[in-house]
């Protein structure tokens, strides 16, 4: 259930400083911390569009292309894609600041 994954992923986030690592511009350079913002599993309903799947993918190349605010805002974003009743996308998106490596991806569930 929706709830369920919710429920999971802000398990899972719990377990890693680097999801809550945060930038900022000081003398002499930069000083990183860890924040104690909550991270949001976003959810898109687009279940009611005449071309769910073309409208995922649509949100999906948007979601990839947001530009990260180092100073800002937290360094990664997680979203459910909802097609259908029972029929979600899931993605994942961060700056590699924090996760080195990681890349972009989408999960059909």
């Amino acid at each position: 259930s929706l709830d369920k994954f919710k429920q999971a992923f802000s398990q899972q986030v719990k377990l890693h400083d680097a999801f809550y690592l945060r930038f900022l511009k000081a003398k002499g350079g930069v000083e990183q911390y860890i924040s104690t913002d909550e991270i949001e599993l976003l959810v898109h309903d687009v279940s009611n569009h005449a071309d769910p799947e073309s409208e995922a993918q649509a949100l999906f190349k948007q979601c990839y292309q947001q530009i990260f605010n180092i100073e800002k805002s937290i360094l990664h974003h997680s979203g459910l894609i909802k097609l259908g009743e029972a029929r979600y996308w899931y993605y994942s998106v961060s700056h590699h600041l924090i996760m080195d490596g990681h890349m972009p991806f989408g999960l059909k569930i």
